[in-house]
């Protein structure tokens, strides 16, 4: 079976880009937090059902093989979970098309309020703070709006990322033959509800 680590961290780095809006509030006291290396981010890599972290849900039940395959056209292997460990408290889900040919995908990336270091929540930092930051980091025309979703969504890009009361998710995917602009936004609203309405309040 071949391996989606490189493309697994990727994406992780690609989702990383609300760890740099967290650290840009500088939250100094958070980030110190006494020397003891609370903050550490240690990123491990699981096939669902293998755990689910400190966050009391399993990513990769968010999503059903048969959803994701819909989507992709095609088989997909055992999706993997990542749970990041850091501050933020963020795990992701990767769906990977099996064929040795294809690289299509479907990945989610998920913050809950709830789960961000004690620390970091009482320096004020929330879902919709990581959102807003990370909103403003992508170049003025680049991201668009989506309605119909969550209390607010925008897509860049083949992601569509949406604040839900103390939830922040990311979907993205890329369908094979299918250029990341082309992607319809109605897929994306589709699979981030179906996950939205499975996760963990």
């Amino acid at each position: 079976m071949r391996t989606r680590r490189p493309l697994m961290a990727l994406l992780a780095a690609t989702a990383g880009v609300l760890i740099l809006a967290a650290a840009c509030s500088g939250d100094d006291d958070a980030g110190s937090n006494g020397g003891n290396g609370e903050t550490g981010t240690t990123a491990t890599s699981t096939r669902a059902g293998d755990g689910s972290g400190g966050s009391g849900y399993k990513p990769c039940d968010l999503l059903t093989g048969e959803e994701v395959e819909a989507v992709l056209g095609e088989a997909i292997e055992a999706p993997e979970t990542s749970i990041t460990g850091n501050p933020l408290g963020q795990t992701l889900c990767m769906y990977s098309a099996a064929a040795e040919n294809s690289f299509a995908y479907v990945q989610l990336s998920i913050i809950r309020e709830k789960d961000i270091m004690e620390a970091i929540r009482k320096s004020g930092q929330s879902a919709k703070k990581l959102y807003t930051e990370g909103k403003a980091l992508y170049e003025a025309g680049k991201v668009r709006d989506v309605p119909g979703i969550g209390d607010a969504a925008y897509r860049e890009g083949a992601t569509l990322t949406l604040l839900s009361g103390g939830t922040l998710m990311s979907v993205s995917a890329l369908v094979k033959g299918t250029q990341p602009a082309d992607l319809s936004t109605d897929i994306l609203k589709s699979l981030a509800q179906k996950a939205l309405d499975r996760l963990p309040k």
